[in-house]
C-alpha cells in the first residue's frame, strides 16, 4: 500500500496546485461571472475527497463498506468528467492547465490500478470498518481531507453567489456606445488584459472600431461581444481593411512566476517579438497604420534610489531594464516605415485586476505590510488615467518617443502600503525584510524592493490632467469609499 500512499499524497500536491495556480491565481475563478456550474463540480469533487483522505488515513473498510468506497472513487471520476466538458464549453484552457490535468487523470487511474487488487480482496470479506493508523501518512492525509474541506466549502458559497451565470462580461459592462465623427480603426494587441481590455471598452465606448489580436478568441468575445473584431492571427485582417493605429499591449505578466532563463525569455519574445510581428505586418501593408502606441514599463530606469527621473534619464542595467529596453528599441523601428511611435512607460496600473487586486486580500485581514526597507519609491497610475494617456497618445501629435505614464505624485512603498491599510481600516505590519523576499523570490524580488521615482514631466508639459493625481483618491475611487465600485477583485478572464 505504500505505492498507493505516494500516488495519492502526489494527487493531492497537484490538486492543490490546480487550484491554487490554474482557478485561483490565473483564472480566479470564484469570482467569474458564468463559473457556477464548474464551482459547483469542483465543491462536490473536493467533497468527496474528504472521506477519502480518511479512509485512507485511519480506516480500513472490507465487504459493503469497501463497496461504497469504491462508488466514491467512480464518483470522482464521473465528476471529473464531467467538470472536463464544463470547461472546454465555457472558457479555453491554457497549456499548463491542461497538462496539468493530465497527470492528474493518469496519476489516478495509477491510484487505481495498484488499489484494484487490494479493493476486490476487501470486498470478499465480511463487512467492517476497523479503526488504523498508519503513523505519518495518517497526519498527512487528515490534514489533506481538512484542506479539501475548506475548499469544497469555499467553492461551494462561490457558486451560491455566482448569481449571474449566462452573462457575458461586455453585457454586464453594459457599454454605452457613443457616435463619434471620425472614428478609427484600432488594431489593438494584447486586448484581452488588465489594461488592455480597459482601453479597449473606452475606445468602443468612444465609437472607434476595434480589431482585438488575442490567444483566447473565446476570451474577447466574452469581454467585448459584438463590439469588436476578434481574431488570433493577423493573417485574419483582409488586405482592403483600414487600420488606422496600433495599440500593443501584449505581453506575458512580468510578475507572473520566477525568472528563470526560460521565463526571461518568454518575456522577451511575447514583447519583442509580438512588437517585430506587428511592424513586418504594418510594413507589408498598402496603406499602413499612421500610429503605433506600445506599452513599455517604468522599469525601464532600474533601482534609481531617490533620482527624480524624467523622459531623458538614462536607463538600468537590470533585468526589467533591459527587458525594456530591447520592448523599446523594437518599437521605435516604426519610424522608419513612417509611423508616430510612443512608448508608454507605465508605472503600477492600479484597477480591479492586477498585483493590486492581489494584495487587497491581504490588507483586508490585516496582515499587509511594505516590502524591504519600504523607502523605494513606486510610481503608479489609476487604470482610468492609464486609459486617458493612451487615448491621448493615439490622437495627439504632439506626443512622440518615451513618455512616462504615471501619477504626478510617486509614493514610496511605506507610504503605498499604509495608504492601503487605512483604505480598508486595517493595520499595516513591520516591513517584510528584503533578504527574505530575496531568497524566496530571487532576481524576481527586485520588482518590489527596488524602485524608482518616475515623473510624468513630456504631460505636465502639454497641460494634461488626471483624474486622480494622489493616491489616497485613487484608492478611495476603487475601493469604493465614494461609491463606484464596492470591491476590487480578481477577475482575470472575465470581468
Amino acid at each position: 500500500m505504500e505505492v498507493a500512499y505516494t500516488i495519492l499524497a502526489a494527487q493531492g500536491l497537484l490538486g492543490a496546485w490546480d487550484n491554487l495556480w490554474n482557478h485561483e491565481y490565473k483564472v480566479g475563478l470564484a469570482h467569474r461571472a458564468g463559473a457556477r456550474r464548474e464551482l459547483v463540480l469542483h465543491a462536490l469533487r473536493a467533497a468527496l475527497y474528504v472521506p477519502m483522505f480518511l479512509v485512507f488515513a485511519w480506516l480500513d473498510l472490507t465487504g459493503w463498506f469497501a463497496v461504497a468506497f469504491v462508488g466514491l472513487l467512480v464518483s470522482e471520476i464521473a465528476i471529473t468528467l464531467l467538470d472536463f466538458i464544463e470547461e472546454d464549453r465555457t472558457r479555453t484552457l491554457p497549456a499548463n492547465e491542461r497538462v496539468l490535468h493530465t497527470i492528474l487523470a493518469i496519476n489516478f487511474g495509477a491510484l487505481l490500478s495498484v488499489l484494484g487488487p487490494e479493493l476486490w480482496m476487501s470486498i470478499q470479506k465480511s463487512s467492517a470498518v476497523v479503526a488504523m493508523d498508519r503513523g505519518l501518512w495518517s497526519w498527512l492525509f487528515s490534514v489533506y481531507a481538512i484542506g479539501a474541506a475548506a475548499w469544497s466549502v469555499r467553492d461551494a458559497v462561490a457558486a451560491l453567489r455566482n448569481h449571474l451565470p449566462d452573462l457575458a462580461t461586455w453585457q454586464r459592462r453594459q457599454l454605452a456606445v457613443r457616435r463619434c465623427g471620425q472614428p478609427k480603426v484600432v488594431l489593438v494587441a494584447g486586448g484581452t488584459g488588465f489594461v488592455g481590455r480597459h482601453l479597449c471598452w473606452r475606445l468602443i465606448e468612444n465609437g472607434h472600431r476595434v480589431i482585438v489580436l488575442a490567444r483566447e478568441q473565446a476570451k474577447a468575445v466574452d469581454l467585448f461581444g459584438p463590439y469588436a473584431l476578434p481574431i488570433t492571427d493577423l493573417k485574419e485582417i483582409r488586405p482592403t481593411q483600414r487600420v488606422d493605429v496600433i495599440a500593443n499591449l501584449a505581453g506575458e505578466p512580468i510578475a507572473g512566476w520566477w525568472w528563470t532563463a526560460w521565463r526571461k525569455a518568454l518575456l522577451v519574445e511575447s514583447r519583442v517579438g509580438m512588437t517585430r510581428l506587428l511592424l513586418n505586418w504594418a510594413e507589408r501593408r498598402s496603406v499602413r497604420p499612421a500610429v503605433l502606441v506600445n506599452a513599455s514599463a517604468v522599469g525601464w530606469y532600474g533601482a534609481r534610489g531617490d533620482e527624480a527621473l524624467d523622459e531623458s534619464a538614462q536607463g538600468g542595467e537590470d533585468f526589467p531594464a533591459r527587458l525594456c529596453r530591447a520592448w523599446e528599441r523594437e518599437a521605435m523601428a516604426g519610424g522608419h516605415i513612417g509611423m508616430r511611435v510612443v512608448t508608454l512607460r507605465l508605472g503600477l496600473v492600479l484597477g480591479n485586476g492586477g498585483l493590486l487586486a492581489r494584495l487587497l486580500p491581504t490588507f483586508r485581514l490585516g496582515l499587509g505590510a511594505p516590502f524591504g526597507r519600504g523607502n523605494q519609491w513606486m510610481p503608479w497610475i489609476h487604470i482610468d488615467d492609464a486609459v486617458d494617456i493612451f487615448m491621448l497618445a493615439l490622437q495627439d501629435i504632439r506626443l512622440s518617443g518615451q513618455v512616462n505614464a504615471v501619477a504626478p505624485q510617486p509614493v514610496t512603498n511605506r507610504q503605498f502600503s499604509q495608504l492601503l491599510a487605512h483604505a480598508v481600516h486595517r493595520p499595516v505590519w513591520p516591513a517584510i525584510p528584503a533578504v527574505v523576499l530575496r531568497a524566496m523570490l530571487g532576481e524576481l524580488a527586485t520588482l518590489f524592493v527596488d524602485g524608482q521615482r518616475v515623473l510624468p514631466a513630456k504631460l505636465i508639459s502639454i497641460g494634461h490632467g488626471f483624474r486622480h493625481p494622489v493616491l489616497s483618491s485613487a484608492f478611495s475611487d476603487l475601493i469604493g469609499r465614494e461609491g463606484r465600485i464596492t470591491s476590487l477583485r480578481t477577475v482575470t478572464g472575465r470581468g
